[in-house]
């Protein structure tokens, strides 16, 4: 048995009280610091868009600012703070031009920061005032071709232009002006005209990604309707950049859809959290209750 007479044993208790409370006071979502695979749109001068899906419904927001150790603004999703879906959407605003931003994604409680290396994104110059505004708009449903497809994301692009986006409201109903659309560097206003293929993507999460193509004069009439079945298959252009944003955004989908074999292998990073934290213990609270017990034995006698 230990005892706590003496110097030594005032050693160790001072050892074990500091110890233990500095297990206390570390947060367990610093053992968090994983990856979340998602897809930065609407990128301007004043604001941007952070998207991503997981398998269940849960809440989501994202913690920002222009320092890796200060993110001390917080952007909720669009359909409010307590919003829970698969689906999350986060324009953060208020921005300022050609400025580099840090951020990290907390969803269902869950801290997502790059493993500790805050996600980046720099803002683009202003480039004054946009264009006249032109709407394109259109319908999403689910499979049954009648039920509105609510909070289904959509990403549209022309060419190798940035990737704009918006968030399907409960009427099925999606609308977006694409007359500010900017290069892939955001460092100049995109050109197109009415015959320009512009390719649009439904990301419904659960209910399947859909993609199609038009013209930007028959993405204008409004009457572009997409259902989203379930073997619908990708058709964006070849383009890199587009090529990309297809391919992250479709990430989160594939455990779902893969072999059990594929699946496993999909889920590696949640092996990496549970090995990380150990029945809920951050690493950092064990390292600190070795050396405890590496204190007690020392000066035990």
């Amino acid at each position: 048995m230990v005892s706590f007479t003496g110097a030594k044993g005032w050693r160790v208790a001072v050892a074990m009280v500091l110890a233990l409370s500095l297990m206390l006071v570390l947060p367990a979502s610093q053992a968090s610091a994983a990856d979340m695979a998602h897809e930065v749109t609407n990128v301007g001068y004043k604001s941007f868009t952070v998207i991503w899906v997981t398998d269940v419904a849960e809440t989501g927001y994202v913690n920002y600012g222009t320092s890796t150790s200060s993110l001390d603004s917080t952007a909720y999703d669009k359909r409010g703070q307590a919003t829970e879906d698969d689906t999350h959407y986060v324009t953060i605003i208020d921005l300022t031009a050609d400025t580099t931003y840090y951020y990290e994604i907390v969803s269902g409680g869950v801290i997502y920061n790059n493993s500790g290396i805050p996600y980046e994104i720099t803002t683009g110059p202003d480039l004054g005032p946009p264009p006249m505004p032109e709407i394109i708009s259109g319908k999403i449903y689910k499979a049954d071709g009648i039920t509105a497809a609510e909070g289904t994301i959509i990403y549209a692009s022309i060419g190798t232009s940035q990737v704009l986006s918006a968030l399907v409201d409960s009427s099925g109903t999606w609308g977006m002006d694409i007359a500010p659309i900017r290069t892939a560097d955001y460092q100049s206003y995109h050109t197109y005209s009415d015959s320009s293929d512009i390719s649009v993507e439904a990301q419904g999460a659960a209910d399947s990604i859909t993609t199609q193509t038009v013209t930007i004069a028959t993405a204008k009439t409004g009457a572009l309707a997409i259902e989203l079945t379930p073997d619908a298959t990708a058709d964006f252009n070849t383009d890199e950049t587009v090529a990309n944003v297809d391919e992250s955004i479709q990430s989160s989908d594939v455990a779902k859809e893969a072999s059990p074999e594929e699946a496993e292998a999909e889920t590696e990073p949640d092996k990496e959290i549970s090995l990380w934290l150990i029945s809920g213990i951050p690493a950092g609270s064990i390292v600190l209750a070795v050396t405890v017990f590496w204190l007690i034995n020392k000066y035990r006698y």
